[in-house]
């Protein structure tokens, strides 16, 4: 054997082994992302807003079937999905939506407060579509976007939809307590 075909086998071999290793890497990377993108969701939307939506749209149900007589009571606290609203309180990056959840049961609970279920239903019906939308903009977002965990989602204007909700919260219960003092 010559030393030409020794180097061109030398340079095959190095060069198939480095496409191997890059093969491998690249296809890692991916695997990896996508098993991130699937905590995201799994996280995020499936542990997180989908429990919150199917509380909201419960509460509303509730809240418009009172007008159909139907007296049972109304959901407690203790019924909110805490560990969903965590994690979309961590999504957010922000408390409103928590803040938001308190002040529709602090609106429907309190003795001194003069609920109106239409009102109070369209306020809770407001959260449901809000929730929706952000759940729509996570999964669009999920295999554009997420490469890590930490990934953080604009979500500004969801939180901007989330305050004005509880400003509305806050005018109607001041509203309320007012005319009682």
């Amino acid at each position: 054997m010559d030393v030409g075909s020794i180097i061109q086998t030398l340079v095959a071999t190095i060069t198939g082994g480095v496409i191997v290793i890059a093969t491998n890497w690249i296809s890692g990377q991916g695997e990896r992302k996508k098993a991130v993108r699937e905590w995201y969701e799994q996280n995020y939307i499936a542990g997180g807003v989908d429990p919150l939506i199917t509380y909201f749209v419960g509460l509303e149900f509730h809240l418009r079937s009172l007008g159909l007589n139907n007296r049972t009571e109304l959901p407690n606290i203790e019924l909110v999905p805490l560990e969903a609203l965590t994690k979309t309180q961590v999504l957010l990056g922000s408390r409103v939506l928590t803040t938001t959840t308190l002040l529709i049961h602090e609106y429907l609970g309190n003795p001194n407060i003069v609920v109106v279920p239409s009102t109070a239903a369209t306020v809770v019906g407001k959260v449901s579509a809000i929730l929706l939308k952000l759940r729509e903009k996570v999964l669009k977002a999920v295999p554009t976007e997420i490469n890590n965990k930490f990934h953080q989602v604009d979500l500004s204007d969801t939180v901007a939809s989330f305050k004005l909700i509880e400003q509305e919260l806050n005018s109607t219960i001041a509203d309320n307590l007012t005319r009682l003092g």
